[in-house]
């Protein structure tokens, strides 16, 4: 890029501003010895500047603050289970839980990871850009923001077969045996660190080298060879499993109606039912949340498959904001009840 604005712009003598509609035109880098930088405007609004890996104080914040959250809050959720709550760690939720903790704490990784980048190219983004997304940093988080994002769906898949089959099959006929339960586990991090593995083991099709984000989701027009395979992964088969998840929590709620029929006539295993019923709010919560972060993505991954040209704030904001903040809140949807029971009971203890 550095070539072909210092071609562009060298045999000019502007007198008046240029603009264009990519910012790397106009760094002082690009521009001939005939134009100064203040002649030069971009209406480009890429996530990265001429200095910068992240444009704006905002934006940095935002990152490092869901970044820490998705880190710190997940450590602090798993700490919980196997510390204080090592009963529910033993059943099959508990232990799909803390597999999920695990995959959004992933994303906190690659957040930070993404953060200390931004602090290393200050102020020199421009001339090592190259260097930026090329380099095996840069991969390892594309890595793992992917293996993160597919994991954390496939355990929620999981999390919302389990919570139907214990609310509609409270006898317990069809349940996750040890053996299905593990087996489920093993092959949810199998398959996605497959998947997250292939852009790694084809660098020629430049999914990870598109963006400074190091992000695989295709939200860009350009065609490429690793582009038909982000389209298959992140609207193909996100768009199959969260319309498994959605039906699988409309059998849910069927379930929880038909509970609430049966136990006007009947007292046996309340307490557990209300724990059943507890538990699947708490999983409607983390539903709700991955569906808000997800269908935006769906909707814009369309959109650009159709040829849709997305403005760069729509691919800026869904990168830093929107794709990461489930697993955020993730471990406040799951933990935070549990937690403020255990204050509680802190609480009453050394009151009295």
């Amino acid at each position: 890029m550095q070539g072909v604005g210092s071609n562009y712009f060298r045999n000019l003598n502007i007198t008046r501003v240029v603009r264009t509609s990519q910012y790397k035109l106009c760094c002082p880098q690009a521009l001939g010895p005939n134009i100064p930088v203040e002649k030069c405007e971009s209406d480009d609004k890429s996530i990265s500047s001429c200095t910068d890996l992240i444009r704006g104080v905002s934006m940095r914040i935002i990152l490092w603050a869901i970044g820490l959250m998705a880190l710190v809050g997940n450590m602090f959720a798993l700490a919980y289970r196997m510390i204080w709550d090592r009963k529910v760690i033993q059943t099959v939720y508990g232990q799909f839980v803390s597999n999920l903790c695990i995959s959004d704490m992933i994303m906190g990784f690659y957040l930070i990871i993404i953060g200390v980048a931004d602090e290393v190219y200050r102020d020199t983004y421009f001339v090592r850009e190259d260097e930026w997304k090329s380099g095996v940093v840069c991969q390892v988080a594309g890595f793992l923001s992917t293996l993160s994002s597919e994991v954390t769906t496939f355990f929620i898949c999981l999390i919302t077969l389990d919570r139907f089959l214990t609310l509609r099959f409270q006898n317990g006929k069809y349940r996750f045996t040890t053996r299905t339960k593990r087996a489920s586990i093993i092959l949810s991090w199998l398959l996605g660190f497959s998947l997250a593995l292939v852009p790694v083991l084809c660098p020629e099709w430049g999914i990870f080298t598109s963006n400074s984000m190091c992000l695989a989701f295709p939200l860009d027009t350009a065609v490429s060879g690793g582009r038909y395979y982000s389209v298959a992964l992140f609207l193909g088969l996100n768009f199959v499993l969260f319309l498994s998840i959605i039906v699988g929590q409309i059998f849910i709620l069927r379930s929880l109606s038909a509970g609430r029929t049966v136990s006007t006539f009947s007292t046996v295993n309340n307490s557990r039912r209300a724990q059943d019923v507890l538990v699947a709010r708490q999983l409607f919560l983390v539903a709700v949340t991955n569906f808000l972060a997800w269908v935006p993505v769906q909707i814009l991954g369309t959109l650009a498959l159709a040829g849709v040209d997305l403005d760069n704030d729509v691919y800026t904001w869904t990168a830093v904001l929107v794709l990461p903040l489930n697993s955020a809140l993730n471990p406040l949807v799951y933990s935070f009840p549990r937690l403020y029971n255990l204050f509680l009971s802190l609480k009453n203890a050394c009151c009295k």
